[in-house]
């Protein structure tokens, strides 16, 4: 079942950013990941508007989570943390059933 990582954040450096959007991109590809979307003016509806929205798909939740833990993303992780505040999940297909 896929696996969704979302992440909601404000940039607060962008030379930095930009570095990290350049380092990672090759690390979610190598660990089966594709962006679906990277929004920067998402149309807030309810709560806190973020400045940026972005959800990568992954094969599985396993396969996000080795991503996220993966030793090649640790040092770029830091140039997103250190260029902007963060919200972040892992999501997985399925779920809860709403359909009567």
């Amino acid at each position: 079942m896929a696996g969704y990582l979302v992440n909601r954040f404000d940039i607060t450096d962008r030379e930095q950013f930009i570095r990290y959007t350049l380092a990672v991109t090759p690390i979610i590809a190598d660990h089966g990941g594709e962006i679906l979307f990277a929004n920067d003016a998402p149309k807030g509806l309810e709560g806190p508007e973020p400045g940026m929205s972005v959800v990568i798909a992954f094969p599985s939740e396993e396969a996000a989570m080795g991503f996220y833990d993966s030793p090649e993303y640790q040092p770029v992780k830091e140039l997103r943390l250190m260029s902007t505040t963060n919200w972040n999940a892992i999501v997985s297909a399925g779920g809860i059933s709403v359909a009567a």
